[in-house]
């Protein structure tokens, strides 16, 4: 028998054991005392620590399970795995660890597992669902327990509940892969977005809302509900919670609105919102509208985690940006689409190509050049639309682009492939794009037409030049064979007025009269003619004249003219200029001669020569105080044979003024006349400088 007995506070195990030394004789007993005290000790701090460290497994958020590995029978399992398959922990405790995978699971894990060696381990990510059907995720481990014999004995799994981060992920790559939509499916993007909110909230209604003024439009939904929730329906500010996230420009986030403070609000009294989460879209700086998701009726079970509330925000700014890039693109297919106008209507051909002559784009009007539509000649290389001249261009064009330089003024003849050949003039401006790709803007101004006329004014010209030479050669040969009859004819005017003036009759005075004047006149108007004919096509001379110097001669010439009138010349300080001097000399001759001639009568004629230098020019007057010339007549002037005052009996020809025209077309020069009758006229050359 034993017992414990207490003797001085210390605890020893008492052990009577009987037996018989003799057959027969009296039984005996042997009596063992041994101090338990320590033994005692350490069993209770066992205990406690196995108490301790329960407590501790129990409370975890880990979930520890343990089985046996060759039956799978579980051996040990803590609250919190019990928690997770909604079952007490000590009722999980004696099944099997198949019961909690599936089948393909579990072959999968026991070919892992067999592999273990005791203390070796491995990693898992586990999707599990459970009874009521909500899938988790568990990320762990699974580590081999030994026994004294080396074997793997039991498994235990170490894991922990990674649902709300594996989906936060999921969700994360659902935006990025819808971020990559392409720009011309807007519409699928934002239904993507929507669905990815719904599956990461777990709620069934998402909306994208405008605000416009107190009213919102529904431009998206996604949900089981389309026709209850419409795009493209208004609603009024009041009736939203999204006005709230408007006003307020945060996001708002209520599991339970049933018991929130805003449980009085329409959307929950009127239309049993249960839960939601929004936030505000932000468009160019400013709020758009907002993005929601909700459910009705039933509130959520869980509060939303602050990785959720930071989604919805991330995904309003997803859906910002998608928003801000939709309105980009149709400002920019606007743009595109008035800068094609612009383009095909510019009369000019426009390509634009790449180093290999091929055809990146083109407007209408190079396209109808070559007679085809802009289609079909986009890609195309111009070998196959030029193949006469293909070659050349590609030259051109490569000769443009290895210089770096516009190459501007081309003229060139082109056979599109209708066959009929024409000219253009071209611009080549090279380019290189960032990527190191060279092409060249190609500007084709058809000038077949011009060209046309070129020709024919060059066949014109020779045709005028021709006859200017044969009218030079008349006015030569008229001028010089003329004047020998008319000396003839003065002669003897001359000869009979000398011998037989007595004989004649007043009749016959006055027929001879006649006779030596009109010989005289025509003389001088063969003199002119031939002034003007030189004036008009003799070769310039140019050289430096000294007008001041040309002006001295000048007033020498005609000095008996002055002294005879009693005129006064005024010159005043004149410049240099490129001229023919013979030419300028004429032409101040005769504008001196003529304000001589045109004297008013009874008053002395002033003449004042003048000059005033501009930036590009000089201009040089030529003053007087004569009769003037009344306006209907200033335009005529200058007209071949033109005279404004024979009935005042005044000698001329009509020829000098068209003289000094003549000279200052040659020289490039203007020439006009300002007047005023019985003022005096003002005639001004304008001199280049």
């Amino acid at each position: 028998a034993e017992r414990e007995v207490v003797a001085d506070g210390r605890s020893y195990l008492l052990r009577i054991l009987p037996f018989t030394p003799m057959v027969d004789g009296p039984m005996e007993f042997v009596i063992t005392v041994i101090d338990i005290e320590e033994l005692k000790q350490a069993n209770a701090r066992a205990s406690e620590m196995a108490d301790f460290y329960g407590t501790v497994l129990s409370d975890i958020d880990e979930y520890i399970l343990r089985w046996r590995a060759d039956t799978g029978e579980i051996t040990y399992c803590n609250d919190a795995y019990g928690d997770l398959l909604h079952m007490p922990a000590d009722k999980v405790i004696g099944t099997n660890i198949s019961d909690h995978f599936d089948r393909e699971e579990d072959r999968q894990y026991r070919k892992e597992l067999k592999a273990l060696k005791p203390g070796e381990l491995v990693t898992q990510r586990k999707r599990q669902t459970l009874e009521d059907g909500q899938e988790v995720y568990r990320e762990g481990s699974i580590r081999a327990i030994g026994d004294n014999s080396g074997k793997v004995a039991e498994l235990q799994s170490t894991s922990r509940n990674a649902t709300n981060e594996i989906k936060y992920l999921e969700a994360l790559e659902g935006l990025l892969e819808t971020s990559q939509t392409p720009d011309n499916a807007h519409d699928e993007a934002i239904s993507a977005f929507l669905a990815a909110g719904c599956k990461y909230f777990a709620l069934e209604h998402g909306m994208l809302k405008r605000a416009d003024g107190k009213r919102f439009m529904l431009e998206a939904y996604c949900g089981p509900a389309p026709d209850a929730f419409r795009t493209g329906r208004m609603t009024n500010a009041p009736d939203n919670l999204c006005a709230h996230v408007v006003k307020s420009k945060k996001p708002l986030f209520e599991h339970d609105l049933f018991n929130s403070k805003f449980s009085d609000h329409p959307a929950v009294t009127q239309q049993s919102c249960a839960a939601y989460i929004g936030a505000p879209i932000y468009k160019d700086g400013q709020v758009y509208g907002s993005v929601c998701f909700f459910q009705l009726e039933a509130p959520r079970l869980d509060a939303f985690s602050t990785p959720e509330v930071g989604f919805i925000l991330l995904l309003s700014r997803w859906l910002g940006y998608k928003i801000e890039r939709q309105d980009q693109l149709a400002a920019l297919r606007r743009s595109e689409t008035e800068l094609q106008r612009i383009f095909n209507h510019v009369p000019a051909r426009i390509w634009y190509k790449d180093d290999k002559n091929t055809i990146l784009r083109l407007n209408e009007t190079a396209a109808a050049s070559m007679n085809v539509s802009v289609a079909e000649a986009t890609g195309a290389s111009t070998y196959d639309l030029f193949p006469e001249m293909a070659r050349k261009y590609h030259d051109d064009d490569l000769n443009a682009l290895e210089s770096a330089e516009a190459k501007l003024g081309i003229v060139e003849q082109y056979t599109p492939a209708s066959g009929e050949h024409g000219w253009v003039t071209t611009d080549k401006v090279p380019f290189e794009e960032a990527d190191g790709t060279r092409n060249v803007l190609v500007i084709s101004t058809d000038i077949s037409d011009l060209k046309k006329q070129e020709l024919e004014l060059l066949q014109l010209n020779r045709d005028l030049e021709q006859a200017n030479e044969g009218l030079r050669q008349f006015a030569y040969v008229a001028s010089h064979d003329l004047q020998e009859p008319l000396r003839k004819i003065r002669q003897f005017s001359e000869l009979l007025e000398e011998t037989y003036t007595a004989q004649l009759d007043e009749d016959g005075r006055y027929f001879l009269d006649v006779v030596s004047s009109s010989a005289a006149r025509m003389s001088s108007l063969i003199r002119d003619l031939l002034s003007f004919s030189k004036a008009a096509h003799q070769e310039l001379e140019t050289e430096d004249v000294d007008l001041s110097a040309t002006l001295e001669d000048v007033k020498n010439q005609v000095q008996l003219l002055l002294s005879e009138t009693g005129a006064t010349l005024k010159i005043g300080k004149l410049p240099t200029i490129s001229a023919d001097p013979t030419m300028v000399e004429q032409l101040f001759t005769n504008l001196i001669s003529n304000a001589m001639k045109y004297a008013r009568a009874g008053q002395q004629p002033v003449i004042q020569i003048r000059s005033k230098t501009r930036a590009k020019a000089y201009d040089i007057t030529i003053k007087d105080n004569g009769m003037g010339i009344e306006p209907e007549f200033l335009d005529k002037i200058f007209d071949p044979f033109t005279r404004l005052h024979s009935e005042h009996g005044l000698k001329g020809t009509g020829i000098g003024l068209a003289i000094c025209k003549s000279v200052c077309e040659r020289h490039g020069w203007g020439l006009t006349v300002d007047s005023e009758p019985n003022v005096g006229t003002t005639f001004l050359i304008s001199i280049s400088k």
